[in-house]
């Protein structure tokens, strides 16, 4: 009775998968010792667009793990990951496909040659309008370790199964769109029906988007088939595991949500009502029905979460574990719910639906949480209070996130396909920017306004654009928010100009400095209460504006709505005097468009010669980017007894439409001791420019720059022939760096009143999939001229450079003995052995070779030449073992052999060890930064 119940069930889910164009039949057995899938598969497509089909797609996303070759790992190596390309090949993943037929025939298919996880299937008959077509699929999957993007086989424990069977590639608006997997959870492909049947081991439990059919099957002792079906669905998504992490809640329609996202500290009912209120909230909001059966999995928060929200450790945490739960669980339910239900091309369009997801995100925080900080419970410290950025409420962050690439020059325009975003502006920057703009938007329309066409949208998104959906429910223009403030880079910048005092009234000038017109909010404040607010909409860049003065202490644009900026302290008028006032703080500060702010910390610094001198350093350089900052760094220097230090001004001059988007202009000063009782000053002027491609992801990037170095020097025993000096050099630097290969290219030419001099340095390294590295180097210098009877303080060296404009940081500069003597800067020669005769005042040519032995540790070898004036050329070689920590950073050379022969086996090999070590924290902090822009 059981069996025939179950065929009239199957039967009965079998006619309804007419509904759609594109059906899946799935019949699948899991090896869960290998992590392999056997897949017997059928896919039924309908042609229901107006054109003829001569070719289709097919997306196999899990063999974009097959190798280092695909564009998956090829994106891997941009961001700097390198987990991927040194794994073994057990850890990656690929489908082997044993055939597929077409209505019961041997189809003609092939592999991209560029994309190997998109398959061609040529057709011998076109496909017309309303004709179908039947494919059988014979294949078999390994799943990747999950360490790659937190899909697949995770310590053969837990196996999360993601784009894991062949899939019709997604066509929208008529066209294929043959996307590989990027890691970007932007699957576009089109809803379809599905019947799957999974043969597992019986104590393996199983979560999945998908309605059960009957009960289990038993097949053996061991074993048995699972049967699950669903309508107009994207995406299929597996939980097997044998521990269940999972609960299971049904919302108030009965629908079941199946998620991981909890805290351990959350009781049930905690979870039940705190997930049911969230359906609740974003059903109503859109008016779109949840699924039958939803699975929210925490890796897809984890991939993309509130950064900074709950990284820290508990016991630090500065929110509740309920409002991290509900915040957290929100997040991820929106991208499942949004992705599931926009049948749009999200790689294309994913903005509309990062948009969408921080705008409801900003919509439930005002309702549910409106008095939480940025900070959390941080904000009521004490110490605190004297931070702006303790009153700065949790919305607030999403601006924060904004225009910190904003200032920098690094945004780009929303509407940039997802895959040529980079990874800062890909997960916060662009989702927060839309975000926020719809909640401009909202504020500019009316909530009930923008809420209808975000309704009308998502019930069929594919009838009407998201533009058209927000227009049709106003009569005021929208064009600024989809031409300009989604569809360009291009930042803004409203500013009062000018601001004067008649009588009852205010005059002001405002200025769109950057960017298109934009209506805006201008309002006057008193004690920090809006008194009176009103909208501008602006027909030219410049307006005048007439406001009744309410006796207001502020007046300023914008004070009460969030929109990105570039520069907000120039929205603030202070009316009753015209300086505003400074504060200073030991912490950066979130800014202040009331105050100037000035922040102090202390500082250490060591060298040999003033020993560890400390000291204060004051600045202005806030969270977000500035135009202009300055450093002033005095310290106290212990040995020397005297106060030494450094001043910096910076001015960072950006263009938003050029490839040369930086020029930045600097003044350095810094005075400190180069020997007991010796102290040196240097004054450097200096001009740089920098370009990028238009390709925001390229990791390429050029430098020109112009500096002019003024040094002086106290105590000079022949002041004749080691003079003070000044000298002009020109910089060109092209890099082009990622986790795989790093290129870089550098020539300098310098102008002194004793000589000049070119010289060119060239710098490659390649990581093999092995896990070695191999790097060389090349750098040429030659003399143009050299006044040689005054000085060979200028002259080129083999080993260790003299650093004449203080460039390096050594600890030691002067030390010719002991242990500071052995530092060692990659710079001219490269040569980590030491030579009588080292130096060069005609020519030198160096070579430098690395290659990885094991882990961190290298052989290297160094070739070069050297020519002075008078005298014959001479060659030098030497070799030995490296130990390199951190590239760069830290790093231990011991040499073996060279032109002085054997080094092992004399005595005081240890002064013969070089180094290299940087404590440098902005250095330093480069190491983890660079992924992300």
């Amino acid at each position: 009775m059981k069996k025939i119940l179950y065929i009239i069930l199957f039967f009965k889910t079998s006619i309804l998968f007419s509904q759609t164009n594109i059906n899946y039949d799935i019949k699948a057995r899991f090896d869960e010792n290998d992590g392999k899938i056997d897949i017997n598969q059928s896919i039924s497509y309908k042609n229901i667009s107006d054109n003829t089909i001569e070719t289709i797609y097919l997306n196999d996303w899990s063999n974009s793990y097959s190798s280092t070759d695909t564009p998956l790992a090829k994106r891997f190596g941009e961001e700097y990951d390198r987990s991927f390309y040194l794994s073994s090949k057990n850890k990656l993943g690929f489908t082997n496909i044993h055939h597929i037929r077409k209505d019961g025939n041997e189809a003609n298919w092939n592999r991209l040659s560029d994309q190997k996880d998109i398959i061609r299937i040529d057709l011998n008959r076109p496909l017309e309008k309303n004709d179908s077509i039947n494919l059988d699929i014979k294949y078999s999957v390994k799943l990747p370790d999950s360490k790659f993007t937190g899909y697949g086989n995770k310590n053969r424990e837990t196996f999360h199964l993601k784009h894991w069977y062949i899939t019709i590639s997604p066509i929208h608006n008529g066209e294929w769109k043959k996307y590989s997997n990027l890691d970007l959870d932007d699957s576009s492909i089109n809803q379809a029906d599905y019947k799957i049947s999974l043969n597992i081991l019986k104590n393996l439990t199983v979560n999945v988007n998908l309605e059960s059919i009957g009960s289990p099957v038993i097949v053996d002792d061991d074993r048995v088939i699972k049967n699950y079906h669903g309508e107009n669905k994207k995406e299929i998504e597996f939980v097997l595991g044998y521990k269940n992490n999972f609960k299971k809640i049904l919302d108030d329609q009965g629908k079941l949500i199946i998620t991981d996202i909890y805290s351990k500290n959350l009781d049930d009912k905690d979870l039940n009502e705190n997930v049911i209120e969230i359906i609740k909230f974003v059903r109503s909001f859109l008016e779109v029905e949840n699924d039958k059966t939803s699975l929210i999995s925490k890796i897809v928060y984890e991939k993309n979460p509130y950064y900074g929200l709950n990284d820290l450790p508990s016991f630090l945490r500065p929110f509740s574990d309920d409002f991290l739960n509900e915040i957290t669980f929100l997040k991820a339910y929106l991208h499942y719910f949004l992705n599931s239900k926009l049948t749009i091309d999200l790689r294309e369009n994913h903005w509309i639906l990062s948009g969408l997801q921080t705008y409801i995100i900003i919509k439930y925080i005002e309702e549910f949480h409106p008095k939480q900080k940025f900070l959390g419970r941080i904000s009521n410290l004490g110490i605190m209070k004297l931070y702006n950025i303790s009153t700065v409420d949790f919305n607030d962050s999403f601006l924060l996130y904004s225009e910190f690439v904003k200032r920098a020059n690094l945004q780009q325009a929303d509407i940039t396909v997802k895959n040529k975003l980079t990874r800062f502006n890909e997960r916060i920057a662009s989702p927060y920017n839309v975000g926020l703009g719809l909640k401009y938007l909202e504020e500019y329309l009316g909530e009930n306004n923008v809420k209808k066409g975000i309704r009308k949208f998502m019930k069929n998104p594919k009838k009407s654009s998201f533009r058209e959906s927000i227009s049709s429910n106003t009569k005021k223009d929208v064009n600024w928010f989809f031409d300009d403030y989604v569809g360009k880079r291009e930042s803004f910048d409203l500013s009062i100009e000018k601001l004067e005092i008649k009588e009852n009234n205010i005059l002001i000038q405002v200025l769109n400095k950057k960017g298109s017109i934009v209506p805006y909010t201008v309002g006057q404040l008193r004690n920090d209460s809006l008194v009176d607010l009103r909208w501008i909409d602006p027909k030219n860049k410049s307006t005048s504006i007439s406001l009744k003065y309410l006796d207001s202490d502020y007046i300023s644009i914008n004070p009460s709505i969030r929109f990105p900026e570039i520069n907000r302290s120039n929205n603030w008028r202070y009316i009753k005097r015209k300086i505003k006032p400074i504060q200073f703080n030991f912490f950066k500060d979130y800014e202040s468009p009331k105050r100037e702010q000035i922040y102090y910390n202390p500082i250490m610094n060591y060298n040999y010669y003033d020993g560890f001198s400390f000291g204060s350093r004051f600045h202005n350089k806030g969270i977000k980017m500035q135009k202009f900052t300055f450093e002033l760094m005095p310290e106290y220097s212990t040995n020397q007894e005297t106060i030494v230090g450094a001043i910096k001004g910076q001015l960072n001059l950006f263009n938003e439409k050029s490839k040369n988007y930086r020029t930045q202009i600097n003044l350095y000063a810094s005075s400190y001791h180069y020997k007991l009782n010796s102290r040196y000053r240097v004054i450097l002027p200096g001009i740089s420019t920098f370009l990028r491609t238009p390709d925001f992801r390229s990791n390429k990037g050029q430098v020109f720059s112009l500096f002019y170095y003024s040094v002086f020097r106290e105590n000079l025993k022949d002041s004749e022939m080691n003079p003070n000096y000044n000298v002009l050099s020109t910089k060109y630097l092209f890099s082009n760096k990622t986790a795989v290969k790093h290129f870089t290219i550098k020539t300098n030419f310098e102008v002194s009143k004793g000589f000049g001099k070119i010289d060119l340095t060239s710098d490659y390294r390649k990581l093999f999939p092995s896990g070695r590295q191999f790097s060389a180097r090349l750098f040429i210098g030659k003399f143009l001229w050299h006044n040689r009877t005054k000085t060979n303080y200028f002259d080129y060296n083999l080993n260790r450079p003299t650093d004449y404009l203080f460039n390096y940081n050594y600890f030691g500069r002067s030390e010719e003995q002991g242990v500071f003597s052995q530092q060692f800067v990659m710079a001219e020669g490269g040569f980590k052995s030491k030579f009588k005769t080292s130096s060069a005042n005609n020519y030198i040519l160096s070579s430098n070779f690395t290659i990885g032995l094991w882990k961190f540790v290298e052989l290297y070898s160094d070739i070069g030449v050297i020519k002075n004036i008078g005298t014959s050329s001479k060659g030098f070689f030497d070799s030995g073992i490296g130990l390199n920590f951190i590239p760069d950073y830290l790093q231990l050379y011991f040499p073996f052999y060279s032109s002085n022969g054997w080094q092992i086996n004399r005595d005081k090999y240890e002064e013969k060890i070089r180094f290299i070590l940087s404590i440098d924290p902005d250095q330093l902090m480069s190491l983890f930064s660079r992924r992300w822009f």
